[in-house]
């Protein structure tokens, strides 16, 4: 499992394009890609997609150009999380002008027939970016020091 960088998440999401969609299934899943791994931890990237999300309506409100579509970004099953910025409404006319159908099902909403606009995120930018912000942590062995209470020499940390 991959836990991701919160700029990973961001350039992933920034990547759908106008009429594209992409779940949070479908992000995990690049991000287990980008990194060699089977899966995207499901709890920081929700965190991270969330942060994007409130991060893009803060630089809106400052008046920044190319910001993160996260209207974009659905939940499992096509709905829409209602915890990103305007809730389920100002999602629902975004994704309306953008030619989605938004429809209620029970207490939430989802786009219909979204699993026909999934974004194809591959060889776009995304790629590039996120492969070079990757963070290699050393592998730390179980006994580094010579002994108990030293540390290991230099070449440990090369």
């Amino acid at each position: 499992m991959v836990i991701p960088a919160p700029k990973e998440v961001d350039e992933i999401m920034k990547n759908v394009p106008k009429g594209k969609l992409i779940t949070i299934k479908e992000l995990r899943a690049k991000l287990a890609e980008i990194h060699g791994a089977t899966i995207g931890c499901p709890i920081t990237t929700g965190i991270f997609a969330w942060i994007a999300a409130n991060a893009s309506e803060e630089a809106a409100a400052k008046g920044t150009k190319n910001l993160n579509p996260y209207w974009r970004t659905l939940k499992t099953g096509g709905l829409i999380n209602e915890k990103y910025p305007g809730g389920v409404e100002a999602q629902r006319e975004l994704l309306e002008k953008e030619g989605h159908k938004v429809i209620p099902k029970g207490e939430k909403f989802v786009v219909v027939d979204f699993e026909k606009n999934i974004a194809d995120l591959s060889g776009r930018k995304v790629d590039t970016l996120a492969k070079s912000l990757k963070i290699r942590f050393p592998v730390i062995p179980a006994n580094p020091g010579s002994g108990p209470g030293q540390a290991p020499d230099s070449s440990f940390f090369e």
